[in-house]
């Protein structure tokens, strides 16, 4: 063992947050040793019912316009087999649209080995759905095989999210990692030439009572900052650097139970990802419950910031910070995912709504993800700026968080997640000339009404 190695072991990380990020890292830290690995949250419960992590499920594809995704996505379905059985269904993955990116991804896609084939037209798009299930318009392929262009990755599908979060939070447990619920960050200082940090923490002496709440001040060798959607908001100081790199925005999401006998029609159905239209829908899980969303430009919901500037900054509207009100979408949403079910699933359209809730994705500018120290404060690292594409990698996240902590990131990855990169505003590569729309509480709705 070298003096480096003994020198990682030894040191104490603190990990805030226990989404995705958060507790990949935790079980990558004690795989490779450490042997003071601390995770806090502020949720009372874990997985937190809000968290966007947490959820009935997840696509897992490797279509990606950028080979460096397709190639992790690769590697981490095959750890979602040998890690996590059961949890990942492969179920395929239906890919449509016309743009530069859907060809980009299935060019990678047949690159890196997945087994997919080409959906270019109505008839090849039939052929891949039982005949029991009546289709709609998808309107990415057309008649005209000039124009249309979809495939299907038969090496994808989708992960029971919660599960997954379950299984990794019982993971690092097993390893000796210590996971605490109800722990709310207040603040943060620095010393020492702005490397010695603490945490100002609230912990929830009882976490049945909201009241019951004591102040203490932690500190740790190495912070790893995985807060999520909540980051902008925690971190409002201008001079840290956080608000311009990330934002907190609410994408929509809602569900439909099925019949039995739908269950056993759509079950074997693949997710279908439409590019064009930013909707997606997945086959019912064993609940009978169909999931369908927006991929979107989404949400921000602004709140004054405490800080000294008074600049109001993206802020999750969840559960946990207005009850069963922070459950409803916005109408427009309402319908959108309506006329995406009614289009590609006609006998499924009158359905009703079964749940709706706002998904909140932490978006940097260009859907890459943060994960480096922070370049002034180097015992702070940021694991977060999921842009809505993260949780499929749970599998290999923590080893590129640990990589980074370690210097041993090769020098692609370290330019793609760099914290001080040079960010080209607005360029999504899968959402293009998608606008982001400000949450209006009047016009959010459950989505119980059909029209």
């Amino acid at each position: 063992m070298t003096s480096d190695d003994e020198s990682f072991r030894s040191k104490s990380y603190l990990i805030i947050g226990a989404g995705v990020f958060g507790l990949s890292t935790a079980r990558e830290l004690l795989l490779q040793g450490a042997r003071n690995v601390r995770v806090i949250d502020k949720s009372p419960t874990l997985p937190a019912p809000d968290g966007s992590s947490t959820d009935i499920n997840r696509i897992v594809r490797s279509s990606y316009s950028d080979p460096l995704y397709t190639s992790l996505a690769r590697e981490s379905i095959d750890l979602w087999k040998k890690d996590f059985p059961g949890i990942y269904r492969e179920s395929g993955v239906l890919v449509l649209g016309n743009s530069g990116y859907c060809r980009l991804a299935e060019e990678n896609d047949l690159a890196a080995g997945a087994n997919i084939t080409s959906v270019p037209d109505r008839t090849s798009l039939e052929s891949q759905f039982s005949r029991d299930i009546p289709l709609g318009n998808f309107s990415a392929v057309e008649s005209d095989t000039s124009k249309g262009f979809g495939y299907l990755n038969h090496s994808g599908g989708w992960a029971d999210a919660r599960a997954g979060m379950a299984e990794l939070r019982d993971k690092v447990l097993s390893l000796g990692g210590v996971i605490e619920p109800g722990i709310s960050l207040m603040k943060i200082t620095f010393g020492g030439e702005f490397q010695d940090v603490a945490l100002v923490v609230t912990r929830k002496a009882n976490l049945e009572k909201e009241e019951d709440m004591s102040e203490e001040v932690i500190t740790a060798d190495t912070v790893i900052v995985a807060t999520g959607a909540w980051t902008p908001s925690l971190f409002p100081d201008p001079e840290l650097g956080v608000t311009k790199r990330m934002t907190s925005v609410g994408q929509s999401v809602a569900t439909i139970i099925l019949s039995e006998k739908e269950y056993q029609e759509y079950r074997r159905i693949p997710v279908v990802v439409d590019f064009e239209s930013g909707f997606y829908i997945f086959p019912p899980n064993e609940q009978r419950l169909l999931k369908m969303a927006i991929h979107d430009g989404g949400y921000i919901n602004l709140i004054d910031s405490s800080n000294a500037t008074n600049l109001a900054i993206s802020t999750p509207r969840t559960t946990s910070t207005h009850g069963n009100e922070g459950l409803k979408i916005p109408l427009l949403m309402v319908e959108r995912l309506r006329k995406g079910l009614r289009s590609i699933y006609p006998a499924l359209g009158n359905h009703p709504f079964t749940s709706t809730r706002l998904c909140w994705y932490t978006d940097t500018q260009d859907g890459d993800w943060i994960i480096d120290q922070h370049p002034d404060y180097s015992t702070i690292v940021f694991a977060t700026g999921g842009s809505g594409h993260a949780y499929k990698f749970l599998p290999v996240l923590g080893r590129l968080v640990v990589q980074r902590i370690r210097r041993q990131m090769d020098d692609r990855a370290s330019a793609k997640f760099a914290f001080n990169r040079n960010f080209l505003p607005d360029e999504h590569p899968d959402r293009l000339n998608r606008q982001t729309l400000t949450l209006s509480q009047d016009q959010l709705s459950d989505g119980r009404i059909i029209s």
